[in-house]
């Protein structure tokens, strides 16, 4: 298994070429441009994710069944069609402009006759939304179905590392300290929540989740907080 941070980064990079669109409203050209870089960086996502997760247990199953999904989704076949198109034609289905009522949209159009089966009826830039919200949520999907392989967040709190049947020693070892290194006199609560949050400021969190969020529309269903800390009551002790 590879890192899975390109895959996070493609999905950052999609999102900013979608912002892009977005701010390209009012150029023909730009619209076009823009748009052809978001359709070649949203496909990058699920090919950096085939690229992290290959050789991970039940992956192989997961992808194909995802991967029959997505090609009964017109839009997401649609978008498929498009980088193809892009990448080894240079076509671009970015076609007529509509000005109503102040505002500007764009539609697509077919580059040639017929080449697509589906074009979608809304503009370009409602098709592009859609097409990120389908790829935040598959991304979404990883995190839930595959967290303890590739997310900090997920992995390294007391139930992440129990269910990996890890120790905090062993995460002392990871990061190069030796074995009991945080194993300090503690005679209050929550030590080993303490433990593993004084050694997840030396372990890069995911810094993904807003994005989620923000086209998710909802809040997440795994942990997205980088600690895991034990409230402390001033005073308290353990000692009896």
């Amino acid at each position: 298994m590879r890192s899975f941070s390109p895959v996070d980064e493609k999905l950052e990079e999609a999102d900013f070429f979608l912002e892009e669109l977005a701010l390209s409203v009012g150029s023909w050209q730009r619209v076009r441009f823009h748009f052809s870089a978001f359709v070649s960086s949203a496909r990058s996502v699920t090919f950096a994710l085939q690229g992290s997760l290959n050789g991970a247990p039940d992956f192989a199953e997961w992808y194909a069944k995802l991967q029959i999904e997505l090609k009964a989704n017109r839009l997401a076949r649609f978008f498929h069609e498009c980088r193809t198109d892009a990448q080894h034609l240079g076509l671009n289905p970015v076609g007529f402009v509509s000005a109503q009522g102040g505002i500007t949209r764009y539609y697509f159009n077919q580059p040639e006759f017929g080449r697509y089966r589906y074009l979608p009826n809304e503009d370009v830039i409602s098709a592009c939304q859609a097409h990120m919200r389908l790829i935040c949520e598959i991304i979404d999907s990883v995190y839930k179905d595959f967290g303890l392989l590739i997310d900090p967040d997920q992995i390294y709190t007391l139930d992440g590392l129990s269910r990996l049947s890890m120790s905090i020693e062993d995460v002392e070892m990871e990061l190069g300290l030796p074995r009991g290194y945080t194993d300090i006199p503690w005679d209050r609560p929550g030590k080993d929540a303490h433990r593993i949050a004084l050694l997840r400021r030396n372990i890069p969190g995911s810094g993904i989740k807003p994005l989620l969020r923000k086209h998710l529309g909802r809040e997440l269903e795994y942990p997205c907080e980088a600690f895991e800390v034990a409230q402390i009551v001033p005073g308290e002790s353990g000692a009896g």
